[in-house]
C-alpha cells in the first residue's frame, strides 16, 4: 500500500500540495535532482526502507504463525560436537 500511495502521488494523481506525501516529495525534488539531490533521495530511502521492513516483518510472522514451518524456530538448537 505504501509503494501504491507513492505511485499514485509521484505524477499528482493523489494527495495535493498543501498535504505531505513521500510520493508527492519525490515529485517536487524530481526538478531539482542535479543541484540538491538530497530532496529525491531520503524521501526514496524511507520508502524503500519501510516498504522492506515491513515486507520483512510479514514474512517472519507469517513464519512463525504456521504451523508447518513454525517447528523450526521453536524448536531447540542442537550443540555442534568437535569432531
Amino acid at each position: 500500500m505504501i509503494l501504491a500511495e507513492a505511485s499514485l502521488n509521484f505524477p499528482e494523481l493523489g494527495i495535493q500540495p498543501p498535504q505531505s506525501s513521500w510520493g508527492l516529495m519525490l515529485a517536487e525534488g524530481l526538478g531539482y535532482v542535479t543541484s540538491a539531490w538530497w530532496f529525491v533521495t531520503f524521501p526514496g530511502l524511507a520508502i524503500l526502507l519501510t516498504a522492506l521492513s515491513l515486507s520483512l516483518l510479514s514474512t517472519w510472522v507469517r513464519a512463525v504463525t504456521d504451523p508447518v514451518t513454525r517447528w523450526r524456530f521453536l524448536a531447540p538448537r542442537r550443540a555442534k560436537t568437535a569432531t
